[in-house]
């Protein structure tokens, strides 16, 4: 299958301005009006795919929505490879997110609590990896949905689906977690106001789903199963680019994007497999 690099003319146009502008960010743009290039379905047991993340040497991980289980794929084939749960016995939980960072790998549950392990290597067989877990403290200020990790900043960064500190109102807030220090970080967090993430949108609010950092850019890339939608935002909390998510995505829930464009969107199946698209937005 062939990516699409052609975006709809009535679509574009719908998300254009008064100036008649398109989307300031490629993969707003591109995951707001292109066709993926592939969709890969999911093995029984990510039905409730949730976040990915991708490892410098290509492989994408992903794991399940209530299980502390993580997977390996393969971009080329988009085949599951291996599969490792977290502990000698995998935690029950509300998984939340997934991201990488130097040679550990991190979950996040929607109370914010950390579970830390070492990647995998390539090839190494199926099984349990040893776990260290790090209550952050962020679950009473939000219900955390989506883990990216920051390189430049050296922080995990938890984004609030559901704020709980009533500072907040309905305001986005992205927590910044330090990894060296394990503590949260200075600035502790980015608020991103809702007024701006409503913006080409018929729906008022903004509850992430998932959050990456585009590598070419910088930007926080977040997206809204719940209001679909997609956002670039930049490290200060300055809306750059904000669109309605294309309609072929019945619940994503997990963002990853790659040096080379590639964007990967996983969705949670409702009565069928769960699913990863690949777009090519270059």
């Amino acid at each position: 299958m062939r990516a699409s690099r052609t975006f709809g003319l009535a679509a574009l146009l719908a998300l254009t301005g008064a100036q008649g502008t398109p989307p300031a960010d490629q993969v707003v743009a591109c995951l707001a009006t292109g066709r993926p290039a592939i969709r890969w379905e999911l093995p029984p047991l990510f039905r409730e795919v949730s976040g990915l993340a991708l490892h410098d040497d290509g492989r994408l991980f992903l794991h399940n929505d209530e299980r502390a289980i993580v997977a390996a794929v393969d971009t080329a084939t988009g085949r599951v490879t291996a599969s490792y749960q977290l502990g000698a016995a995998p935690a029950l939980g509300d998984f939340e997110g997934v991201a990488i960072a130097g040679p550990s790998l991190f979950l996040v549950t929607s109370a914010g609590v950390l579970y830390q392990v070492p990647v995998p290597r390539v090839g190494q067989p199926s099984g349990a990896l040893p776990v260290t877990v790090t209550p952050t403290g962020v679950g009473q200020f939000c219900e955390v949905e989506g883990l990216a990790h920051d390189a430049r900043d050296r922080v995990l960064l938890l984004a609030c689906k559901t704020p709980r500190a009533k500072d907040l109102g309905r305001d986005v807030a992205v927590y910044r977690w330090s990894i060296e220090r394990r503590a949260l970080a200075v600035p502790a967090r980015v608020v991103v106001p809702r007024s701006d993430l409503a913006r080409s949108r018929k729906a008022a609010d903004f509850h992430s789903s998932s959050i990456e950092v585009d590598p070419r850019t910088g930007r926080w890339i977040l997206i809204t199963s719940a209001d679909r939608a997609v956002a670039a935002v930049e490290r200060t909390g300055q809306v750059v680019a904000v669109a309605p998510l294309g309609g072929r995505h019945p619940q994503p829930e997990g963002l990853a994007i790659d040096r080379r464009g590639r964007v990967f969107v996983s969705d949670e199946g409702a009565k069928g497999p769960g699913s990863i698209a690949v777009y090519a937005c270059r």
